[in-house]
């Protein structure tokens, strides 16, 4: 073991590892090498376990999908999906920022934007619609908002992904955005300041269509009948056919990850094996969710 610890440092030309009381334990540079590669080998332990099940098991459908609206709108109607193609494993990765697909795993994303990424292909889900204020009835009934001055007084909680969120709102009302309104805490994702906004920490800013279970239940009411119209929208987006491609070539400065790939395939195709077959994004827009 210790000669392997050894040449791995020497092939990377850090130390890894630091010697405390004849235990190796990982320096700062080992615990973030340790991080980066765990990601790679779980994935190859899934290509793994996918090859050895064989195409009996089915397709698997390797998604990305903006937190809230994963939770919110996309799990719950994931049960009628399994339902109509129970041969179709949608497995779902949280990402709340663009990225590509040639440096990912994924096989397709949903996004909140207003435009497609580049090099995709797919559709607008539905836009996202009317943006309204809400807070817990206990926070309302300490804190009644008969007019706008009343209304601006309240503490506003505000998603760091959507800083201008609160004064476009009030914009659309006719009413004046005071530094009181922008001075509330900042959170990053929409189940985040919604949950603040149930706990009774202020009033929240959130699209109707992601916080209809709480309205129903009474968890959250809307203070005010004012709301902004959200032009840009869900979108369904995979990689063009050519980006596919190029992510299954080998390259002298490709990823090890499309490498492997690209080697195990060659054996397959060798001993005249099947892979298991990754299921086409392309053909999701047919399934309704």
């Amino acid at each position: 073991m210790g000669r392997q610890v050894a040449m791995l440092e020497q092939r990377l030309g850090v130390a890894l590892f630091a010697r405390v009381r004849r235990r190796l334990v990982l320096t700062d540079t080992g615990r973030e090498y340790a991080a980066r590669i765990r990601r790679h080998l779980d994935h190859l332990q899934r290509d793994t376990q996918e090859i050895t099940t064989g195409r009996a098991m089915g397709y698997t459908l390797e998604l990305a999908v903006v937190p809230t609206f994963a939770t919110q709108w996309l799990i719950p109607r994931l049960p009628d999906f399994a339902r109509r193609h129970p041969n179709i494993t949608v497995n779902l990765s949280a990402r709340s920022q663009p990225f590509s697909f040639q440096d990912c795993a994924y096989d397709a994303a949903i996004y909140f934007g207003d435009q497609f990424w580049p090099g995709t292909r797919g559709g607008m889900i539905f836009r996202e619609g009317a943006m309204v204020p809400v807070c817990s009835p206990a926070f309302l009934a300490e804190n009644p908002v008969p007019d706008a001055a009343a209304f601006a007084r309240c503490r506003h909680l505000h998603l760091s992904t959507r800083v201008q969120a609160w004064r476009d709102w009030y914009a659309a009302q006719g009413w004046d955005y005071g530094i009181a309104a922008s001075r509330g805490p900042r959170y990053e994702l929409f189940t985040m300041m919604t949950a603040a906004a149930a706990a009774g920490l202020g009033i929240g800013l959130a699209p109707r269509l992601l916080v209809e279970r709480e309205l129903r239940s009474g968890e959250l009411v809307v203070p005010v009948d004012g709301v902004l119209d959200e032009q840009q929208g869900y979108y369904f987006a995979y990689p063009e056919a050519g980006l596919r491609r190029k992510r299954s070539m080998p390259s002298a400065n490709g990823s090890s990850r499309c490498r492997a790939r690209w080697a195990r395939r060659k054996r397959l195709r060798a001993s005249g094996a099947r892979p298991h077959k990754k299921y086409s994004p392309a053909k999701i827009r047919r399934f309704p969710l």
